[in-house]
């Protein structure tokens, strides 16, 4: 049985355009990928509304109500949908949150959780070669 979130193979791409060299684990591993050695989780936040006027990103870090935080070294949270951005931001956090939920706001993505947009030297240095869009394309 093989998993089929769209979110997770962006992340594999987006990691490989960064020149790493991500490892799928299995559906039943505590953990989404391998990379570099390190345990990584990978997690999508949507934004939400409070009130109809204040938009958060919430995404849950436990799995079915357990928060099992030492198999993993890092999390990935990709955030999507943030105003007047095209792509999806990824925040790179390690390990543990010691949270069930993390809430993110554009206060806090600005104030706290700023220093983990794009954190790649978390993952240690780059295995592949950087991917190169060739001229003319």
């Amino acid at each position: 049985m093989t998993r089929n979130h769209t979110f997770l193979k962006n992340t594999i791409v987006w990691l490989r355009t960064k020149g790493y060299a991500p490892k799928l684990t299995h559906y039943c591993c505590a953990y989404d990928l391998v990379v570099n050695g390190l345990r990584v989780e990978v997690k999508e936040a949507r934004p939400l509304k409070r009130h109809k006027r204040h938009t958060y990103w919430q995404a849950n870090i436990h799995r079915h109500g357990r928060v099992k935080e030492s198999e993993v070294d890092v999390y990935i949270i990709r955030l999507v949908g943030i105003p007047e951005f095209t792509a999806a931001l990824y925040l790179l956090i390690p390990a543990p949150l010691k949270t069930p939920t993390l809430k993110i706001t554009l206060r806090s993505l600005l104030q706290r959780y700023g220093v983990y947009v794009d954190n790649m030297q978390l993952l240690g240095e780059p295995t592949e070669p950087v991917y190169q869009r060739k001229e003319g394309r």
